[in-house]
């Protein structure tokens, strides 16, 4: 075998090292666990907004197809804490990773419009129309983005850790 050969063969080694350390990286059950909580916020951010944005039709139709529970004050608190818990858990997380409070920020923003909608302007669905359901869906939506954000910068590290 050349000095060459030998270089390449090294380099092949040191390259297969490299994947296989950031695929174990990748798939640490911390990452797991922040990756779920994300896919998870931003369905229910996004369930949210779709809540929000049919509300008006939801309360004519939902006696008649019989999802009334969807609409009851306990489902909203169900979905409006999961919201705000799944928030703080990414936020946090995210801001100790990557030392950046843009994440935070964008939650911030989009649980402080869905709040101001539902406490401050006493949201309520049968007169949820202008600013107050604008306010929702909007928060919702943000709160989407803020996850998907989130676990983009996740997998970012995760390829730049290596």
């Amino acid at each position: 075998m050349t000095g060459t050969d030998q270089g390449r063969s090294s380099e092949v080694v040191a390259v297969a090292e490299e994947r296989e350390h950031h695929h174990e990286h990748h798939h640490e059950p911390e990452a797991q666990v922040r990756r779920w909580v994300d896919y998870l916020g931003a369905g229910v951010g996004l369930l949210c907004a779709v809540h929000c944005a049919l509300a008006p039709m939801a309360l004519i139709l939902s006696p008649i197809a019989g999802v009334g529970l969807l609409w009851s004050e306990a489902a909203e608190g169900v979905m409006l804490w999961s919201l705000i818990v799944l928030a703080l858990v990414s936020g946090g997380a995210a801001a100790i990773k990557s030392k950046r409070l843009t994440v935070v920020l964008g939650f911030a923003i989009s649980i402080s419009l869905v709040l101001v909608s539902h406490e401050l302007a006493e949201h309520d669905h049968g007169d949820a129309i202008g600013w107050p359901l604008a306010s929702s869906i909007l928060g919702g939506l943000g709160v989407m983005l803020c996850h998907l954000w989130s676990l983009k910068l996740q997998r970012a590290r995760a390829c730049c850790a290596v």
